[in-house]
């Protein structure tokens, strides 16, 4: 087992890669095929830490020679959050929206293109979800709605794009 500051790999926080709050007693074990095993941990919160901390346990495999060429590994991330001081705030920026109109099979077709930023001014990752609805900007009627695609999660003092299309109704 391998644990890792995953904020480091994402982002090259200036920070040690390894993690000190999450602890696994028997790190090396080998398991044969169709085994299993429960692993225990234990979770350290940092004296007076604030927001969360993220890290990525990886499994390792045992590989023969030829494989050893690739780092083949199962990864699982781990959220400590310190109840009481997360703060989630974020907010859209870069809005953009455009319809398009293309002849298909005889048919006029249109398309609604949205994207936006989403900037994470919190000290929790944010995951946002749900529907993305568009009127008319003078009569207030429903052009189209969107469920949100999934997203990975944003970091604090992070942004992410997204970009996301429907059809919309004659």
């Amino acid at each position: 087992i391998v644990v890792e500051n995953w904020m480091v790999r994402l982002y090259g926080v200036d920070e040690p890669i390894e993690v000190d709050w999450l602890k696994f007693p028997e790190p090396n074990f080998v398991l044969a095929p169709g085994e299993f095993r429960e692993i225990a941990y234990e979770l350290i919160a940092p004296f007076r830490f604030t927001g969360e901390k993220v890290a990525q346990v990886f499994f390792e495999f045992s590989l023969d020679e030829v494989e050893q060429a690739f780092e083949t590994r199962l990864g699982v991330i781990y959220y400590m959050i310190a109840s009481g001081t997360e703060k989630v705030k974020a907010t859209i920026a870069n809005e953009y929206f455009s319809v398009t109109k293309e002849l298909e099979d005889e048919k006029n077709v249109s398309t609604a293109k949205i994207a936006f930023s989403v900037n994470n001014e919190g000290n929790v990752h944010v995951r946002p979800k749900g529907v993305i609805t568009i009127k008319d900007r003078n009569t207030g009627e429903l052009i189209c709605s969107l469920m949100l695609p999934h997203m990975r999660g944003i970091y604090p003092e992070k942004q992410e794009s997204l970009e996301a299309t429907t059809p919309i109704p004659d």
